[in-house]
């Protein structure tokens, strides 16, 4: 019967999602990040913008989207839309070409990250259930500067490193109240290292270093909620 087929079609989707949860840290640890810039030294890094593929060819818009043809990470309450007949994988990595300039050099960077891995499926005909992994993070960079030693015109070099980054893990669930209504609410962890260090060489004190190496360790629970709303206008009045 239909309501059988309904029943085993959601054990199959519970049990794939359990086998995915337990390959996320694998399927994580296989690609290689690499985000260097100099602006992560400040807060908790250099923050990715949410949004999958379709929203990023919109500007970023997209909290309005349905989730019929993808998981849609704006907006919690889109997973109501899901197709029960389907069984949802996105994942999405992305890389940039940059230029930083000063007035008296310059370089081109190109970085590389995984970005996210989702997945998703219709629990019930109103409620859909969605599971992920991103990168909500990066530290990466390495400048080096030279000050005065106080007192004197003589001058020390300075290096600043920092390495580490945020991940998130989500569970979102979106609910239909109603003919074109729906809430969603997304629970999330987030945990990371931030690992920074600041090295002073003094070359006229016989190449005295001094080096300060704090490592900062980091981790929360977030909630969140959505709300979607689709009326269709009538043109012919």
């Amino acid at each position: 019967t239909i309501t059988d087929m309904t029943y085993n079609n959601t054990t199959a989707a519970i049990r794939k999602t359990l086998i995915l949860l337990v390959a996320l840290p694998l399927a994580v640890s296989a690609f290689a990040q690499n985000n260097s810039s100099p602006y992560s030294m400040f807060g908790l890094g250099s923050f990715n913008t949410k949004g999958d593929v379709r929203s990023f060819g919109m500007g970023g818009a997209g909290l309005a989207l349905p989730s019929e043809n993808g998981l849609g990470n704006l907006n919690v309450a889109s997973l109501a839309g899901l197709d029960s007949l389907l069984f949802y994988i996105d994942l999405q990595t992305k890389a940039t070409l940059t230029n930083y300039s000063t007035t008296s050099q310059s370089e081109q960077v190109f970085d590389s990250n995984f970005d996210n891995l989702s997945f998703g499926f219709k629990a019930g005909s109103w409620w859909g259930v969605g599971f992920g992994l991103s990168s909500l993070s990066q530290t990466d960079y390495n400048i080096q500067t030279e000050n005065y030693i106080q007192g004197t015109l003589s001058k020390y070099t300075i290096l600043y490193e920092g390495q580490g980054g945020l991940s998130k893990a989500y569970w979102s669930n979106g609910w239909r109240l109603a003919k074109g209504l729906s809430v969603g609410l997304n629970a999330a962890y987030i945990w990371g290292n931030l690992i920074t260090s600041r090295t002073s060489t003094f070359t006229q004190i016989n190449g005295e270093t001094l080096q300060n190496e704090p490592t900062y360790y980091l981790h929360n629970m977030i909630w969140d909620a959505g709300l979607q709303y689709h009326y269709s206008w009538n043109k012919s009045k």
